[in-house]
C-alpha cells in the first residue's frame, strides 16, 4: 500500500511537472523555478503527513499502554 501510494505521488508529480514545462515552454527559467518551488512543497508536506502518522501511532500507543497498566493495577488492588 505506502509503495502504491508513493509511486501515485511521484506519477502525479511528474505529470505536474510535465504540464508545467509545457505551459510555460518560452520562458525556461520560470519554468525550472515552478518545478523546483513545487518539488519543495511536495517533499515537505510528505515529510509533515510522516512526522504526524508517527507523532499519531506514539500518542495512540501511550494511551492504550496506560488504560491496560490502570486496568490491570485496579484489578490487582480488588483481588488483594
Amino acid at each position: 500500500m505506502n509503495k502504491e501510494v508513493k509511486r501515485l505521488g511521484e506519477t502525479s508529480l511528474w505529470r505536474l511537472v510535465l504540464w508545467c514545462s509545457s505551459k510555460s515552454s518560452s520562458s525556461s527559467s520560470s519554468s525550472i523555478v515552478v518545478v523546483v518551488v513545487v518539488v519543495v512543497v511536495v517533499v515537505v508536506v510528505v515529510v509533515v503527513v510522516r512526522i504526524v502518522v508517527v507523532v499519531v501511532v506514539v500518542v495512540v500507543v501511550v494511551v492504550v499502554v496506560v488504560v491496560v497498566v490502570v486496568v490491570v493495577v485496579k484489578a490487582a488492588a480488588a483481588v488483594v
